[in-house]
């Protein structure tokens, strides 16, 4: 969740011991917030056209550079790196100490007190052009410090820094929004930010009425975040929840190491998280779509939200459930939040003149406030600390022309032993109207989880169900349950307008092998959807590392290319590698980028739809492959699945010659058998439709097996007539209309 705070938070640096060095600090003046103190002149420099200073720690607070020159900091690196040091006094009385370095280029490094503090500096640089780093807190208390800078030439071109200020104030640098949301963040790194602002890239699930599959506008889309916060589709804020545990003083959200997307009907991945609150509470946040329709108005899609929280512990519990609408969005922008007002007879926040968030039950208490208004300590965060503590009034409306104003709703709870209390609010996500006449206001509160969840449900049975539905079983869960988990985390992405126009091929592949032709031809013609093969990824293995993070789509990348060359145990390893190590943990979600050092999210989306459709076509093609006009059955299965006792089962398998009812392949301790299934077989069981006649796979070049394994073969009957001779090969061809195989072993020899 998303701590919705005005965390420009005062700093005040504490006295600490005197530095070493002696170059005498310049004492500065304090004052008010907008006092500024340039830094231009008195610097120590020194060229470094090698790496001296780096190993020979120039950055350190007691090295003599006596002998340096002084000068500017203005001066060019020129093609050479050099350095730059200075000590500076940090005021007491600034309510911030703000370090800011203007017209950075090429490559600047800074140490403090002999600590790197920031690297490549003009990588770091916000929307005016200047980066800003905070001092007091990099002093670490200490009211002296020593700036050390390395500038040597980059990828742009010869390094410099062209001003130097010490400020009291960020904003004259910070015009953009997001830029004030990231240095907040930088104050307080402590707090549960969202990826984005922590600069680890964005992280979703998308959910919407899957009716609206082929509108890639996303008009019915939501966005939920890995710690439970959701944005809508058209409203502008996003929402999160919060629990403030009374006994222990201490304000939960969910860390992404405890967030868990829950899959439902098999290919619906639905957004809930669940995060253990210390060892008082458990927290739990989920979101389901619904469409509410009605004879005199146009239908509207709402995410009906539901918290739950548990007293885990056998004494009774207090806690405060904050509800928290703020500009804040998981997809990595800030959306503008000038105006929030509450109107309590309809339990309803507005959001910019329309209504927003309506509450299932009258919160106990309510506040609103601006971003960065100095009348308040901050913004919703310590708004909702503070009113569920009674040491703020309650304010049910706030105004910032800025767009970032914060509400929050707290709910009082006393729960008894391994007692649950539950919490439902509804945020529109499309059709939202322009007013709340109490019929509607009723409606939308009439709307109920489990009638959305089933709403929801139905549908993508609907979407997904027919005669190219898929059924497979493997010996392996985990890729059998990731198979379709990935089906719905594309299916969604898609309804949502989150695949990229470059991906939509990919997509169009996995989806038409998966067996959702209708989704996949209307992103590509069928041919082009067959015809798309891996492209090769050299110098990748299961758990490669490029550019400093896992990229598990192209790890997938080199299981599907193992899996057309038939290399079923080399894909089975980047698999099975990637299901130990997911990005979401029970979702089998994976992100675009992940962090090396942590395993977690460190970019991209998540769920990545590049990810997700290069797992289905690699499992796929394990499976069943087409080469040319030849149709493989089984091409890629790795021995781990093929043990005495295993079985794989798969049916109603579209390929690019038709739909193959499927097969069963089953190993025992003396034989192995492949059976072929029919199209009435597969009826009569229950999996599925009867395929018609015209829609049966019927290649060219007939179907072919490779008997897995290196086992010797004692003898091959195919429909009970047995061959002549096996191939040295180990590859059978078969009859289009074969019913069984059944491959006989030679018995083993063990050593005398």
């Amino acid at each position: 969740m998303i701590p919705v705070a005005g965390l420009l938070l005062a700093v005040a640096a504490a006295c600490g011991v005197s530095a070493a060095g002696e170059n005498p600090a310049v004492a500065l003046a304090t004052g008010s917030a907008t006092v500024i103190t340039d830094l231009d002149d008195g610097w120590r420099i020194r060229a470094d056209p090698g790496r001296a200073g780096v190993t020979g720690r120039w950055d350190a607070a007691g090295l003599n550079d006596g002998g340096w020159a002084r000068g500017a900091l203005s001066r060019s690196a020129a093609g050479e790196a050099v350095w730059f040091r200075r000590w500076v006094d940090v005021p007491a009385g600034w309510p911030r100490v703000v370090l800011v370095l203007e017209g950075v280029a090429g490559r600047a490094d800074l140490w403090v007190n002999g600590v790197a503090a920031g690297r490549d500096l003009a990588r770091q640089r916000f929307s005016g052009g200047a980066c800003l780093l905070d001092l007091a807190r990099l002093a670490a208390g200490k009211p002296r410090c020593l700036l050390a800078l390395r500038v040597a030439k980059g990828d742009d071109g010869p390094g410099a820094i062209a001003v130097a200020r010490m400020a009291g104030d960020p904003r004259p640098w910070l015009p953009d929004a997001r830029d004030r949301l990231r240095f907040a963040s930088s104050e307080a790194p402590d707090l549960p930010w969202p990826s984005w602002v922590r600069g680890e890239g964005t992280a979703w699930t998308a959910f919407a009425d899957p009716d609206g599959l082929t509108d890639q506008g996303g008009a019915s889309e939501g966005l939920a975040g890995w710690r439970g916060e959701l944005e809508g589709g058209e409203r502008l804020g996003a929402v999160s929840c919060w629990l403030f545990d009374r006994g222990a003083g201490r304000l939960y959200a969910a860390p992404p190491a405890a967030s868990t997307l829950r899959l439902e009907g098999r290919y619906l991945p639905l957004p809930i998280v669940t995060v253990r609150a210390g060892k008082t509470f458990a927290l739990t946040v989920g979101y389901w779509p619904y469409v509410l329709t009605g004879a005199d108005r146009p239908p509207m899609t709402l995410a009906v939200g539901e918290v739950v929280v548990d007293n885990v512990s056998d004494r009774p519990r207090e806690a405060d459930l904050i509800i928290v609408v703020h500009p804040f969005s998981v997809s990595g922008e800030v959306l503008p939040v000038r105006r929030v007002r509450y109107d309590r007879a309809a339990q309803t926040f507005w959001v910019n003149d329309r209504p927003a968030l309506v509450l299932a039950g009258a919160p106990d208490a309510v506040g609103a406030a601006a971003f960065g208004d100095d009348a308040v300590p901050g913004g919703a965060w310590v708004l909702a600390q503070a009113v569920a503590r009674g040491e703020l009034p309650p304010s049910r409306e706030a105004e910032d022309p800025s767009g970032l104003v914060s509400a929050a709703a707290v709910y009082h709870l006393r729960i008894q032993p391994f007692g649950v209390r539950t919490q439902s609010f509804r945020l529109f996500l499309s059709g939202t109207p322009d007013a709340l006449p109490p019929d509607l206001v009723r409606a939308v509160r009439e709307v109920d989880r489990t009638a959305g969840w089933k709403e929801v449900r139905a549908r993508w049975q609907k979407l997904v169900a027919g005669k190219e539905r898929v059924f497979l079983r493997v010996p392996d869960k985990a890729v059998q349950e990731a198979f379709y988990a990935s089906t719905g985390h594309l299916l969604v992405a898609l309804a949502a307008g989150r695949v990229a126009n470059a991906d939509r091929p990919l997509a169009a592949a996995a989806l038409i092998r998966s067996g959702h032709a209708a989704t996949a031809t209307a992103l590509t013609d069928a041919a082009a959807a067959w015809a798309l093969t891996p492209a090769p990824v050299e110098g990748l293995s299961a758990s490669a590392v490029v550019e400093g993070a896992w990229h598990p789509a192209d790890a997938f990348a080199g299981a599907w290319a193992a899996a057309r060359a038939g290399d079923g145990e080399a894909a089975r390893r980047v698999l099975a590698w990637w299901l130990a190590h997911p990005t979401t943990p029970g979702a089998f979600a994976w992100g675009a980028l992940v962090d090396p050092a942590t395993g977690r999210h460190a970019g991209g989306a998540l769920p990545d739809p590049r990810a997700a459709a290069r797992f289905i076509c690699s499992l796929r093609d394990m499976l069943l492959r087409e080469d040319g006009d030849v149709l493989w059955l089984a091409p890629g299965l790795p021995g781990a699945w093929m043990r005495p006792g295993d079985a794989v089962d798969v049916r109603h398998l579209p390929t690019a010659f038709g739909i193959l009812p499927g097969f069963v392949l089953a190993s025992f301790p003396n034989e192995m058998a492949l059976r072929r299934l029919s199209a009435e077989r597969v009826a009569n069981r229950g999996r599925g439709p009867v395929i018609e006649p015209r829609d049966l796979a019927r290649p060219p070049g007939g179907l072919r097996w490779r008997v897995p394994g290196t086992r010797r073969i004692r003898q091959v009957l195919v429909d009970g007539v047995r061959l002549a001779e096996v191939p040295a090969d180990r590859v059978l061809f078969l009859p289009m209309e074969f019913r069984e195989v059944r491959v006989a072993w030679r018995p083993v020899r063990l050593p005398e």
